[in-house]
């Protein structure tokens, strides 16, 4: 679990193309499949939004090649998502290690 530790907020827009809009996918273990209704494999983040838990997780095949890495996706499969981290709102973070180091710092980069 953690809160936000910035005062500006940061975002995943699921519209944009742009990747590692929250600053997780450097060090985040995405889906190893590159499949992006694949969630077996990816980092998970979990976002409470005052009635219930959003889930999302992180797309990565790990090769550079997949127009999807570095992009969150929906829990239910249905399309990238749209993320925002705030101060005052509660997150957790699943870390996978499928292709990545056990161990897991991560150091938000200022907006």
């Amino acid at each position: 679990m953690f809160g936000w530790p910035l005062p500006q907020s940061r975002s995943h827009d699921g519209s944009s193309t742009a990747t590692n809009q929250l600053g997780f996918a450097a060090v985040g273990t995405g889906g190893d499949t590159g499949i992006r209704n694949d969630s077996g494999a990816g980092d998970e983040i979990w976002v409470w939004d005052g009635s219930h838990w959003d889930w999302f997780w992180l797309v990565d095949l790990h090769n550079g090649s997949n127009s999807a890495n570095g992009r969150w996706w929906k829990g239910d499969g249905s399309d990238f998502g749209d993320i925002t981290l705030e101060v005052g709102k509660g997150y957790y973070y699943r870390h996978t290690t499928n292709s990545s180091s056990a161990d897991f710092e991560w150091t938000p980069e200022v907006p």
